[in-house]
């Protein structure tokens, strides 16, 4: 009868561990088809997909205590190198901030 309970428990917390996990990408996420909605997007924190290239000229600042997802969907995220992006890079993530990137390019 020990052995089932000490089983049982371990089931029922590997269940509750594995149960825990949220996705990091939400099946729900909005869309982001351009510049100035991916601006939106990083100021106000969320989960979203890329639906099209975007080509930015400068960088995109995430501020303290937010989070951003982004599924790029295959797509590209670039800096216009020849703008003020060309020393900023493509994002600034300040301390305190969350960016989870998948599933396609940043370049720049």
């Amino acid at each position: 009868m020990r052995k089932f309970l000490i089983s049982l428990l371990s089931v029922c917390y590997l269940v509750i561990a594995l149960g825990a996990a949220t996705p990091v990408f939400a099946e729900d996420a909005a869309e982001v088809a351009d510049t100035n909605a991916l601006k939106t997007a990083v100021s106000t924190g969320g989960s979203f997909i890329l639906t099209d290239d975007i080509v930015l000229d400068t960088h995109l600042e995430i501020g303290t205590g937010i989070e951003v997802t982004l599924d790029l969907n295959g797509k590209t995220i670039s800096a216009d190198t020849s703008g003020t992006a060309a020393n900023g890079g493509v994002f600034l993530v300040n301390e305190g901030a969350v960016l989870s990137l998948r599933n396609g390019s940043i370049t720049g």
